[in-house]
């Protein structure tokens, strides 16, 4: 398995031996006795995003991805390990730096028909991070910030959209307004969930191509988070590769798409629509992803992996460095 290090200096984001365990109570008589049981989420991750960059979260529903990006935004409870941002650990953070913290780190949801209020038009829903953390001097300068970022990405002319209800857009046009919502701020790291999964064809393209020059523009940190190596490639430098709570391999995006590791990875690489991968077929892999809350024992893939062998089901199987060549192979 492949780790690959792209950091230049220190890391903006770093996750070490992050854990999110989520206990769950099957029945009334394991309340009482204290048995629930745990959904080991993300068990064990350790992920380095540097300043600037931009990572591929990729992997299977169920596979913790979402769980993760929240994580490293300080939006759930972790049970091991440590999220640091700029060097600090966002566990200690509170008062006022934890308000820095929420202006610098935003995040887009997946389904823009739920993350926008109905209620409320458009550029007030963008106006209202201003708002909450008192950027711009006064009303006007706050309208005045709003349709220049409904302009940049995309929503023009700028003061109908402005007006609008977001039953009165369409979907591509509804992340447009979540993002702008997510970026009038100015944060340095956004993380972006499935941000193009509820999309059409042609809007998640124009989204895509959106993401990657908003990120160039406003030298953004981004952490990407797809089932979809296709959009992964699009967008970013780099790809982790998570299968039921943790990272099974991780490098340049030229070298995780071209010449996958992990049997897991080559499966994604061999149904994947985009043009650069590999040629040939990969393995084979059926069945669905475990539950999380009957994780298998040793290497977790291996009751679907075809090259599963008896030292699987006992060894976890630990991430090592290596280095392989890129060829010119289309």
């Amino acid at each position: 398995m492949r780790v690959i290090s792209t950091d230049e200096g220190r890391a903006l984001v770093e996750a070490r031996e992050v854990k999110v365990h989520y206990k769950v109570s099957t029945g009334l008589l394991e309340t009482l006795l204290g048995r629930a049981k745990v959904v080991r989420a993300v068990d064990g991750v350790n992920l380095s995003i540097p300043r600037g960059g931009s990572v591929g979260l990729v992997g299977e529903s169920g596979s913790g991805k979402t769980t993760l990006g929240r994580a490293l935004l300080g939006l759930v409870e972790l049970e091991g390990g440590s999220v640091l941002f700029d060097g600090t650990d966002i566990s200690s953070l509170k008062g006022s730096a934890l308000k820095a913290f929420r202006r610098r780190t935003q995040m887009v949801f997946q389904d823009p028909y739920t993350s926008l209020d109905p209620r409320m038009k458009i550029g007030h829903q963008v106006e209202e991070p201003l708002r909450v953390h008192g950027i711009c001097g006064n009303k006007e300068e706050r309208r005045q910030r709003v349709l220049e970022m409904l302009e940049k990405v995309g929503l023009v002319p700028a003061a109908e959209f402005y007006s609008r209800y977001p039953h009165q857009l369409s979907g591509g046009q509804r992340q447009r307004a979540a993002i702008a919502r997510a970026l009038v701020v100015g944060p340095e790291f956004l993380v972006a969930d499935e941000p193009v999964s509820n999309l059409d064809v042609s809007a998640r393209a124009q989204i895509l191509r959106l993401l990657r020059d908003l990120r160039k523009e406003m030298n953004l940190t981004l952490l990407f988070i797809t089932h979809d190596l296709a959009a992964a490639w699009s967008v970013c430098d780099r790809i982790d590769v998570m299968y039921l709570g943790r990272i099974v391999e991780e490098g340049a995006r030229e070298e995780v798409l071209r010449d996958p590791l992990h049997p897991y990875t080559q499966a994604l690489v061999s149904v994947t629509r985009d043009p650069k991968r590999r040629k040939g077929e990969g393995p084979k892999i059926s069945g669905e992803v475990p539950s999380p809350m009957n994780v298998p024992q040793g290497c977790r893939f291996h009751p679907r992996c075809p090259f599963a062998m008896d030292i699987c089901r006992i060894f976890v199987i630990r991430l090592v460095s290596v280095s392989l060549p890129i060829d010119d192979r289309a």
